[in-house]
């Protein structure tokens, strides 16, 4: 079954950017909703399936051409660090270094911050990951 004229500009004002609620009074005449039906009839919308599938249609080529790979994203960091490294940039094929760590998976950054307003930053491997998660669920 095909979408109805007003789901369908539904659909593309969402996938243009507008929130659910917007996208439904420019579908849909509105004047008269209150906010709060407005936000639960577009809420409905975004549950329905053929709707659901007609954004996943209009998102699809987008996401593909903007898809970063984690194998792609890897080699132009590889090949950042191995030109840095050639140009006597060391710190640049440290920095690009690190986030072959991190495209990997290898390291995480985290941001620690303390209820006296200190941030304090650090990383830590997946399984220092680990042992703080089991650390904080002894204590909890």
């Amino acid at each position: 079954m095909a979408l109805t004229p007003k789901q369908e500009i539904f659909a593309q004002s969402i996938v243009e950017g507008m929130t659910q609620s917007d996208a439904y009074r420019k579908a849909y005449d509105a004047e008269n909703m209150s906010d709060a039906t407005i936000h639960n009839e577009a809420s409905d919308l975004m549950k329905n399936p053929e709707v659901t599938m007609r954004l996943n249609a209009l998102r699809a080529p987008v996401i593909a051409e903007l898809e970063i790979t984690q194998k792609g994203q890897i080699a132009r960091y590889r090949h950042l660090s191995m030109q840095a490294e050639k140009a006597g940039q060391f710190a640049a094929s440290i920095r690009a270094e690190d986030s072959i760590s991190k495209a990997a998976g290898l390291v995480t950054d985290r941001l620690d911050i303390n209820h006296g307003g200190t941030i304090e930053h650090s990383t830590f491997t997946p399984e220092e990951r680990a042992a703080e998660i089991a650390r904080r669920n002894q204590e909890g």
